[in-house]
């Protein structure tokens, strides 16, 4: 029963690997694109940076006012 187990799981994960390495779902897309990491390196410096912002201009941000 265990190596019927490891037989079925071992298939399945070959066939996640093939669809990964024929580029298909969205993990298989994802790494083929380098462009996807380049936006997402992007993204995460643009993210940083209003970070920092906010935290030196708060008030820019963010505004109370009571009545």
């Amino acid at each position: 029963e265990l190596s019927e187990k490891l037989g079925v799981t071992a298939d399945a994960l070959q066939r996640v690997v093939g669809r990964i390495d024929n580029r298909q779902g969205s993990i298989g897309k994802a790494i083929a694109d380098s462009t996807l990491y380049d936006e997402l390196r992007e993204t995460l410096r643009n993210t940083n940076d209003l970070v920092r912002d906010i935290k030196k201009n708060p008030k820019r941000y963010i505004k109370l006012g009571i009545f």
